[in-house]
């Protein structure tokens, strides 16, 4: 779909670069929802944080591989020679960890999804009023994380109540701090595993009128998702959700530098989902497009605007985002 080379294609290089890497989180390709498992027997993906910080090297193409490995070394990683260590956690135990520093290590993605929902999300309210689910709304936070989003959502006047959820309590933490005293008494914090079997205190259950789900969708295969977005909503409900654009997804995987110990934190396992991908699930688990999803590349233009770790994604899908609506109950039948 976007031009990325497989890792079926090519998977010697693509580990070879992968592990030449400086300053970059990759852990190896994924493809179409085909997870590469990290290494040191990390088994469990987990619901993750709100987003990553990719800060990786320029994804692969058919065309670059097939130029000599020297050439792809310098126009990735430039002269560097330092290769921080890397170490593998659980989706959990690494975003507890990066709680400390999450919203203040420059995020590119996480400022291109801020940007991006400045314009998406009055989309969803839009289609929520013009829908048949009247206010005020509940809403989900599905993977909330620091909270960067449900700030956002206690500002809309017919959103009654907001759960945000997320697996890594730390996380949590963070976010019940930003939230005003003011406005706390609209959200309930949650810790929430979506792998899990069952939570100590379970979603909500047929009675959201939206989820807002950012970049969450590369550290969960498709069916777990929409099986839980599904029980999460009311008939007719809407999905906000947006993710990392597979193009980037197939080198790269979600990871920071520990600032206390120099190493590289990498979270679990990543699965790279073309939207052709999600909107073929999504349909499958009853849910429809309502709002066209949309892809967005770092360009020579706007990467200064995401700051300097943007600027080795010129060229690069990185992002997309859209919004489903599940059927209603007639419509399924």
């Amino acid at each position: 779909m976007d031009g990325t080379v497989s890792q079926t294609e090519n998977p010697a290089l693509l580990d070879l670069v992968a592990g030449e890497r400086d300053e970059v989180d990759a852990v190896g390709p994924r493809v179409g929802g085909v997870a590469r498992a990290a290494p040191a027997a990390v088994e469990e993906p987990g619901l993750r944080s709100g987003h990553e910080d990719r800060d990786e090297a320029v994804s692969l193409t058919s065309v670059a591989l097939q130029r000599p490995f020297a050439f792809l070394r310098q126009s990735i990683m430039g002269t560097s020679t330092t290769t921080p260590a890397v170490r593998y956690l659980d989706t959990a135990s690494a975003y507890d960890l990066w709680s400390a520093v999450y919203d203040t290590d420059n995020n590119f993605l996480q400022a291109l999804d801020t940007r991006e929902m400045q314009s998406l999300l009055p989309k969803l309210f839009s289609a929520l009023a013009d829908s048949t689910l009247p206010p005020p709304w509940k809403l989900v936070d599905l993977g909330c994380g620091t909270g960067r989003n449900t700030m956002h959502l206690l500002s809309i006047p017919d959103v009654d109540e907001i759960v945000a959820l997320d697996l890594s309590p730390k996380m949590l933490d963070v976010a019940r701090q930003r939230i005003s005293s003011g406005e706390s008494t609209k959200v309930t914090l949650q810790v929430y595993d979506l792998m899990a079997s069952s939570n100590p205190t379970p979603p909500p259950r047929d009675s959201a009128d939206a989820i807002i789900s950012t970049l969450v969708l590369e550290h969960v295969p498709l069916n777990a998702y929409f099986a839980a977005a599904k029980g999460m909503l009311k008939p007719r409900g809407l999905l906000l959700l947006t993710n990392m654009h597979p193009a980037m997804g197939q080198i790269s995987q979600a990871g920071f530098l520990d600032p206390v110990t120099g190493e590289k934190i990498k979270a679990g396992r990543s699965y790279a989902h073309t939207v052709g991908e999600v909107v073929e699930e999504a349909r499958a688990w009853g849910f429809e497009v309502a709002v066209g999803f949309e892809e967005r590349a770092v360009t020579e233009e706007n990467w200064a605007g995401f700051g300097d770790r943007a600027r080795k994604w010129v060229g690069v899908d990185v992002w997309f985002g859209g919004v489903l609506r599940l059927r209603g109950e007639r419509e399924d039948e």
